[in-house]
């Protein structure tokens, strides 16, 4: 992880404070509260999020390649081109977050009807659903 502690990371957040390009890989920031905030082109990887808060969270271009977000509350976060290889979302809430453009090959994707219906992320320029199109 960078020099942030756990607690400047949240210090940041709840001022409203960007983290945007921070390199804060293996960071622990389980059950953390993230609502709002601003982790575009952060390094992320390996980092565990368990069971956090990242309602309406930006993750544009983030590399997140590992990191543990089961069981979290990611409805309306925007991961857009960001780098979810391998990461793990399972039991988590995406409903309406925005994965256009993201690299999540190998990633664990919530798998319940009511999490799988969440997880689509809107028609192509075909106007069919991207499982349509497969």
């Amino acid at each position: 992880m960078s020099d942030l502690t756990y607690y400047d990371v949240l210090d940041r957040v709840r001022a409203g404070r960007s983290l945007r390009g921070q390199y804060l890989w293996r960071a622990d920031l389980s059950d953390a509260d993230l609502n709002g905030a601003d982790f575009s082109l952060t390094d992320l990887s390996d980092s565990l999020l368990r069971n956090c808060c990242a309602i309406a969270a930006t993750f544009e271009g983030a590399d997140l390649r590992r990191a543990d977000f089961s069981g979290s509350d990611l409805r309306l976060a925007n991961f857009r081109g960001a780098d979810l290889r391998g990461a793990d979302l399972r039991f988590s809430d995406i409903g309406g977050a925005d994965f256009s453009e993201a690299r999540l090959e190998t990633a664990k994707l919530p798998t319940s009807p009511i999490e799988a219906e969440s997880k689509q992320v809107g028609p192509s320029p075909n106007g069919r659903t991207k499982d349509q199109d497969e």
